[in-house]
C-alpha cells in the first residue's frame, strides 16, 4: 500500500512539473552490515533487528514488542534498539571500557550473519541448528571473553579469565576441582559436575564417560546424554538423598539421522513408555510401528493389550481385575490374597483365621444368640437351664481367594523408530528480539 501511495504520489508530481520526478525514500538507502567492532557492536545489531522486523513483522507486532506507534520508520527503529542495546548492555561496556574483557567479535559477527533475515524470505520452512541459535541468545554467556586473573579485581563473572568467578570479595577465584566441596555444577572445574558421593557429601566428580552410569544429562561428558532405555525412572529423578542408589541410566551419544531410535525411558505413572527425543542428533524420534501391525505408536502404551472382559489397557494379567472368591470380601478386587479376608461362619464377622471367631451360644433349631461361650455351662447360665442352647465353635470360611477373572490378551511393543531431521517454520520477524527484551515501559 505504501508503494502504491509512493507511485500515485510520483505519476501527480510529474503531471504537474517539468522534468519532475520522485526522490527515494532515505528508508530505501538503509544498508545492512554485520561488521561488529567493540565501538559500533549495538549499531550493528540493531540494524539486523530492525531490518528484519520491517521486511517480515506486521504492525500490531511491531507496535506490541517494541512499544512503538505503528508510524515509526526503520531508521528511528535502528536508533532506539541501538539505544536499548546500550543499556542492557551497559554493565558490559562498563568491564570493556575496564579491560577487563574483550567481546569475541568473529562469534558474534557469525549470530549477526545468521539471524539476519534473506531478502527473499521471512518465515522458511528449513532444518533449524538450534546449538547455534542457543549459542547467541546471551551476549554475556558466550560472547565475552575474560582477561582478568586469578586474585585480581572483579565486579561480574564474565570478567574472570579462564575457569573462575568472582567473589564477594570482588576477586576472581578458580571453580572447584576434583573431589571439592560444592553446591551446584556451576561451582565445578569443565569436564567435572556437582553429586554426591557414597559419603553422602556434595563434590565435583567427573563427568561420566560413554556407557559409564548417569542419573541426568549433566552428568554426562560433553556431547552426551543420559539413556534411560529399560528404565523406572525419569531422568529428572533425585538422586542426591540418603537412598540414593545406583544411578539408573547409561550416558550415551545421540544417534545421526536414518538411525534407530528408542522408546527411552519408562513413566513412573503409567506402564506404558515414554520417548526421549534427546537420543537423536536432531532432537527428532519419529513415531514407530506397534508389532503386531494394528498402526503407528508413539510408545509402548499405544500398543497396549486388552483385558478380556473390562477392555482396559494392560500388559500382563496383573493389569487386569482380580477378584475376591467367598467369604466377607467376596466379589471384591484384590491385589494379593492378604485382600481376601474371611467370614465366621456363624456371625459373618470379618476374621483372617479361625482364631478371630468366638464360640457362640446357638439353640437347637439353630438360632444364634451371639453370646460368647467357652462351654455348655456358659450358655445354661446366659440362656437358662433347660434351653437347649450349646456352646459351639465357629470356622474362618473364605480365606485367602484371590483370583484372576480376565486375561490380557494382544500386547504388542513399539518398534521401528528412526530419528529424522527437524523442520521448523524459521520466523524472521522475531530474530534478535530477545537480545534486548525490547518490549513496552522496559
Amino acid at each position: 500500500m505504501i508503494l502504491l501511495k509512493r507511485i500515485l504520489l510520483c505519476m501527480s508530481i510529474v503531471g504537474m512539473l517539468v522534468g519532475g520526478g520522485c526522490k527515494e525514500d532515505e528508508e530505501d538507502d538503509l544498508k545492512v552490515s554485520t561488521e561488529p567492532t567493540n565501538e559500533n557492536v549495538c549499531a550493528e545489531a540493531a540494524e539486523v533487528v530492525c531490518h528484519n522486523a520491517f521486511q517480515c513483522c506486521v504492525g500490531a507486532e511491531l507496535e506490541n514488542v517494541f512499544g512503538v506507534e505503528i508510524s515509526t520508520t526503520e531508521k528511528d527503529c535502528r536508533r532506539d534498539v541501538e539505544l536499548k542495546c546500550k543499556q542492557k548492555y551497559a554493565t558490559l561496556f562498563y568491564s570493556l571500557e575496564k579491560e577487563r574483557i574483550n567481546l569475541r567479535l568473529p562469534k558474534i559477527k557469525q549470530c549477526l550473519t545468521q539471524s539476519l533475515a534473506p531478502s527473499d524470505a521471512c518465515f522458511p520452512y528449513e532444518v533449524i541448528n538450534e546449538e547455534q541459535q542457543e549459542e547467541c541468545d546471551d551476549v554475556k554467556d558466550d560472547l565475552v571473553t575474560g582477561l582478568v586473573a586469578v586474585d585480581g579485581a572483579c565486579e561480574f563473572d564474565y570478567e574472570c579469565a579462564g575457569e573462575a568467578i568472582c567473589t564477594e570479595s570482588q576477586k576472581c577465584k578458580s571453580l572447584h576441582g576434583l573431589g571439592q566441596a560444592c553446591t551446584d555444577d556451576a561451582e565445578c572445574l569443565s569436564s567435572l559436575h556437582c553429586s554426591r558421593n557414597t559419603l553422602l557429601e556434595d563434590v565435583c566428580t567427573a563427568d561420566v564417560v560413554a556407557g559409564g552410569r548417569c542419573a541426568r544429562d549433566k552428568e554426562c561428558a560433553e556431547g552426551l546424554y543420559c539413556n534411560m532405555v529399560g528404565v523406572g525412572l525419569t531422568p529428572q529423578v533425585d538422586t542426591d538423598s540418603d537412598t540414593a542408589t545406583v544411578p539408573p541410566g547409561t550416558c550415551a551419544a545421540p544417534q545421526a539421522n536414518g538411525a534407530a531410535c528408542s522408546v527411552n525411558y519408562l513413566s513412573n505413572t503409567t506402564t506404558g513408555n515414554y520417548t526421549s527425543d534427546r537420543e537423536c542428533v536432531s532432537g527428532n524420534c519419529l513415531p514407530g510401528t506397534c508389532v503386531d501391525g494394528r498402526g503407528d505408536c508413539e510408545t509402548n502404551a499405544d500398543c497396549a493389550g486388552r483385558c478380556s472382559l473390562s477392555g482396559s489397557d494392560c500388559y500382563t494379567a496383573d493389569d487386569c481385575t482380580r477378584s475376591c472368591s467367598g467369604g466377607y470380601n467376596d466379589g471384591d478386587y484384590c491385589d494379593e490374597p492378604g485382600d481376601c479376608r474371611g467370614s465366621c461362619s456363624l456371625d459373618s464377622s470379618i476374621c483372617e483365621t479361625g482364631l478371630d471367631c468366638e464360640s457362640l451360644c446357638v439353640s437347637p433349631t439353630g438360632s444364634v444368640s451371639y453370646y460368647e461361650c467357652t462351654t455348655n455351662a456358659d450358655c445354661d447360665s446366659y440362656m437358662g437351664s433347660g434351653s437347649g442352647y450349646t456352646c459351639q465353635p465357629q470356622t474362618c470360611d473364605g480365606v485367602g481367594a484371590c483370583t484372576a477373572l480376565e486375561t490380557c490378551n494382544g500386547v504388542s511393543s513399539c518398534a521401528g523408530r528412526v530419528c529424522a531431521e527437524e523442520y521448523n517454520v524459521m520466523n524472521y520477524c522475531y530474530m534478535g528480539w530477545h537480545w534486548f527484551n525490547i518490549t513496552s515501559g522496559d
